[in-house]
């Protein structure tokens, strides 16, 4: 079975650290805003951040109640206090609902409402402390747009979003995160037992073979299927998410006169 390689975790850690202060101090702000959920990636970036500007790293914490489990939530205040880092806790399930009674049922649109709902209220707190929202996308689900356009894909940095999802993992180990997080799986909960590898359709693990494959190796997608041993159609299905999901990696488009 065909791996992405390795890294050498103590400088992928030093790079992103130093990255983080340097580009605080080039945009003058004072610190990082960033949401906190008490899953692998969010907690990486914690870590991460309380390394670089731990004294000036606000987390928010925002479960709706109906769909978050209360061990993410305790998970992530646990880390927060374990790091230093200062946290809110806002449960968004009254600001959620309260704009759904005005709006059509739809459960996907509803579930990026919630997403952007924490955006919105990370730059809230990032105007009003002068800060910068950093996000917490990995390159997996950067490439493949498995995110929310202005919603958690919403950020002036993304420290993680070179790495694929196994190699935040690794990282996680490197910078000694509670096993509850290391081993949990993905779960964005937009809605109730919303999984991340059952909406995709595969485990990550599957989806970084194909796009390291696809990306830094420049191979075909037949190429990539022979190598890796699956189907075509797994490979296509990748690479057509990714496709269909640029817009989410560019800015606007302007209309040229």
């Amino acid at each position: 079975m065909e791996w992405i390689p390795g890294l050498n975790y103590h400088r992928v850690i030093t790079k992103i650290v130093t990255a983080l202060k340097s580009e605080l101090k080039s945009s003058g702000r004072e610190g990082y805003v960033f949401g906190l959920s008490g899953g692998l990636d969010s907690s990486v970036v914690a870590s991460l951040l309380s390394r670089s500007a731990a004294e000036r790293t606000f987390a928010l914490v925002m479960p709706r109640s109906s769909v978050t489990p209360q061990q993410d939530v305790s998970d992530a205040t646990d880390l927060a206090k374990r790091l230093n880092i200062q946290f809110r806790i806002i449960d968004l399930t009254g600001i959620h609902s309260d704009i759904l009674r005005e709006l059509p049922v739809d459960k996907l649109a509803s579930g990026n409402l919630l997403a952007r709902i924490r955006m919105c209220l990370l730059y809230y707190y990032a105007n009003q402390k002068n800060c910068l929202v950093a996000g917490t996308s990995n390159r997996s689900e950067f490439l493949i747009g498995y995110f929310t356009k202005y919603g958690d894909g919403g950020a002036d940095i993304l420290p993680i979003a070179s790495l694929y999802k196994t190699q935040v993992r690794a990282l996680g180990y490197h910078l000694d995160l509670p096993d509850a997080i290391l081993n949990k799986k993905s779960a964005p909960m937009l809605w109730e037992k919303h999984m991340a590898e059952e909406e995709i359709g595969m485990s990550y693990e599957d989806v970084d073979r194909i796009l390291y494959n696809l990306f830094d190796r420049k191979a075909s997608p037949k190429s990539t299927a022979k190598k890796l041993n699956m189907p075509l159609e797994k490979v296509e299905q990748i690479r057509q998410m990714s496709i269909k999901s640029a817009h989410k990696r560019s800015l606007p488009k302007i209309c040229k006169l």
